[in-house]
Protein backbone atom coordinates (compact mmCIF):
# COMPACT_ATOMS: atom_id res chain seq x y z
CA UNK A 1 0.00 0.00 0.00
CA UNK A 2 1.66 3.47 -0.93
CA UNK A 3 0.74 6.72 0.59
CA UNK A 4 1.48 10.12 0.28
CA UNK A 5 2.94 12.50 2.47
CA UNK A 6 0.52 14.55 4.02
CA UNK A 7 -2.35 12.53 2.79
CA UNK A 8 -3.15 9.61 4.76
CA UNK A 9 -6.75 9.14 4.01
CA UNK A 10 -7.24 7.72 0.86
CA UNK A 11 -11.06 7.27 1.16
CA UNK A 12 -12.52 10.34 -0.68
CA UNK A 13 -10.83 11.32 -3.33
CA UNK A 14 -7.29 10.62 -3.83
CA UNK A 15 -4.54 13.94 -3.82
CA UNK A 16 -4.03 16.46 -1.79
CA UNK A 17 -6.63 17.79 0.54
CA UNK A 18 -4.36 20.54 2.70
CA UNK A 19 -4.79 24.52 1.12
CA UNK A 20 -2.18 27.22 2.50
CA UNK A 21 -4.12 29.81 3.01
CA UNK A 22 -2.03 33.45 3.16
CA UNK A 23 -2.14 37.53 3.96
CA UNK A 24 -3.89 36.54 7.29
CA UNK A 25 -4.06 39.50 9.68
CA UNK A 26 -2.59 39.19 13.09
CA UNK A 27 -6.31 38.95 14.58
CA UNK A 28 -7.04 35.68 12.68
CA UNK A 29 -7.00 32.31 14.40
CA UNK A 30 -7.77 28.75 13.91
CA UNK A 31 -11.09 29.52 15.11
CA UNK A 32 -11.52 31.96 12.52
CA UNK A 33 -10.33 30.03 9.61
CA UNK A 34 -12.72 27.20 10.64
CA UNK A 35 -15.61 29.48 10.41
CA UNK A 36 -14.55 30.49 7.19
CA UNK A 37 -15.18 26.84 5.75
CA UNK A 38 -17.97 25.77 8.08
CA UNK A 39 -20.45 26.47 5.53
CA UNK A 40 -18.92 23.21 3.39
CA UNK A 41 -18.92 20.93 6.08
CA UNK A 42 -15.81 19.51 4.73
CA UNK A 43 -13.20 21.26 6.97
CA UNK A 44 -11.06 18.55 9.35
CA UNK A 45 -8.45 20.90 10.65
CA UNK A 46 -6.99 24.78 10.44
CA UNK A 47 -3.58 25.78 12.07
CA UNK A 48 -1.87 29.14 12.37
CA UNK A 49 1.95 29.29 11.88
CA UNK A 50 3.10 31.25 15.01
CA UNK A 51 6.71 32.62 15.97
CA UNK A 52 8.06 30.22 18.10
CA UNK A 53 9.67 33.27 20.61
CA UNK A 54 6.91 35.88 20.26
CA UNK A 55 3.52 33.30 19.30
CA UNK A 56 2.14 35.98 16.96
CA UNK A 57 0.93 34.53 13.98
CA UNK A 58 3.67 34.34 10.95
CA UNK A 59 0.44 35.05 8.72
CA UNK A 60 -0.59 31.86 6.87
CA UNK A 61 -1.81 28.79 8.32
CA UNK A 62 -3.04 25.68 6.80
CA UNK A 63 -6.77 24.04 6.24
CA UNK A 64 -7.22 20.36 6.35
CA UNK A 65 -10.34 19.90 4.23
CA UNK A 66 -11.93 15.70 4.07
CA UNK A 67 -11.32 15.08 0.26
CA UNK A 68 -9.24 16.29 -2.60
CA UNK A 69 -12.47 17.40 -3.82
CA UNK A 70 -14.02 19.24 -1.13
CA UNK A 71 -10.16 20.97 -0.94
CA UNK A 72 -10.19 21.73 -4.91
CA UNK A 73 -13.63 23.28 -4.45
CA UNK A 74 -13.42 26.23 -2.01
CA UNK A 75 -10.03 26.75 -3.92
CA UNK A 76 -11.71 27.38 -7.08
CA UNK A 77 -14.80 29.44 -5.16
CA UNK A 78 -12.65 31.39 -2.70
CA UNK A 79 -9.85 32.36 -4.09
CA UNK A 80 -9.33 36.21 -4.80
CA UNK A 81 -12.86 36.18 -2.98
CA UNK A 82 -13.47 38.93 -0.44
CA UNK A 83 -13.61 37.66 3.03
CA UNK A 84 -16.81 38.96 4.76
CA UNK A 85 -16.36 41.01 7.49
CA UNK A 86 -12.89 41.76 6.31
CA UNK A 87 -10.86 44.37 3.79
CA UNK A 88 -9.17 40.85 2.87
CA UNK A 89 -9.36 38.89 0.12
CA UNK A 90 -9.06 34.79 0.07
CA UNK A 91 -4.99 33.57 -0.88
CA UNK A 92 -5.33 29.74 -1.36
CA UNK A 93 -3.05 27.61 -2.51
CA UNK A 94 -2.08 23.84 -2.57
CA UNK A 95 0.04 22.99 0.43
CA UNK A 96 3.50 21.59 0.23
CA UNK A 97 5.01 19.94 2.37
CA UNK A 98 9.04 20.63 3.27
CA UNK A 99 11.45 18.69 5.57
CA UNK A 100 11.07 21.20 7.79
CA UNK A 101 13.59 22.98 10.36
Amino acid sequence: MSSTPGNGNNDKGAGPRTLWMGDLAYWMDENFLMSLYASTGEVLNTKIIRNKVTGYSEGYGFVEFASNFAAQNVLNTYNGAPIAGTDQFFKLNWASYSGGQ
